[in-house]
């Protein structure tokens, strides 16, 4: 059982870790935003003035909670606790971030759950190290650029084919996609196939030096 002291929640309202709502309508969004942070409850039952509406948990309104936590994207596993006339909704923070509902992919940002836009859910990706180094795309690479000496010796060693289009396989093989009617390689197909990787990945070649030291 939950041990707070509702009177102290009610005066400090909503905050990061805490969301006031009078109905179900909307749960999935606050669910993925704590889910994406750092976790959270979601008290249903009281308006966003911090006024006590009261919320019947049936069990049929406990079973449409678990079926909006379920159905987002990973599912979420959330506990659900009543305290007087009000549902506490208890998200802990993901394990498998990002998550997302039908509406998209929300975060907590203060007070309240904001959608995230595309660079911030890349960015956000990628601080979760969820987004291989592997798969990732640079901006720079040159479209439909690759060294067809490289991709015959692979082809080759693979025992592929040539009768394929190259950048089909290519693409199929995973290191590359098609942006509109341009192929681009992202990392990996940079390191096998690109030409002159080391001009984007400094890091992919070592430079020796051998020195006779018995020489005079």
């Amino acid at each position: 059982m939950i041990v707070m002291n509702l009177g102290i929640i009610l005066v400090e309202g909503e905050g990061y870790y805490t969301e006031f709502k009078e109905r179900i309508s909307g749960l999935d969004k606050e669910m993925v935003a704590f889910s994406n942070a750092s976790g959270g409850k979601i008290y249903l039952g009281i308006s966003d003035e911090g006024k006590i509406t009261g919320f019947n948990l049936s069990n049929r309104n406990r079973s449409i909670i678990t079926d909006i936590a379920r159905n987002c994207d990973p599912s979420i596993e959330v506990n659900i606790e009543k305290r007087e006339h009000i549902t506490i909704i208890i998200i802990p923070e993901g394990d498998k971030k990002p998550y997302n509902c039908a509406g998209g992919y929300y975060i907590r940002n203060g007070a309240s759950s904001q959608k995230m836009k595309t660079d911030e859910l890349i960015a956000f990706i990628q601080k979760e190290q969820r987004y291989n180094f592997d798969e990732q795309f640079d901006e720079r690479y040159p479209a439909g650029e690759y060294a067809e000496t490289k991709y015959k010796t692979f082809i080759r060693k693979c025992r592929i084919s040539d009768e394929y289009d190259p950048q089909d396989v290519i693409v199929n093989l995973g290191m590359a996609e098609y942006r509109k009617t341009d192929m681009v390689l992202n990392n990996t197909g940079m390191l096998f196939l690109g030409k002159n990787p080391e001009r984007f990945i400094p890091h992919s070649a070592i430079t020796c030096v051998l020195y006779n030291l018995h020489s005079r």
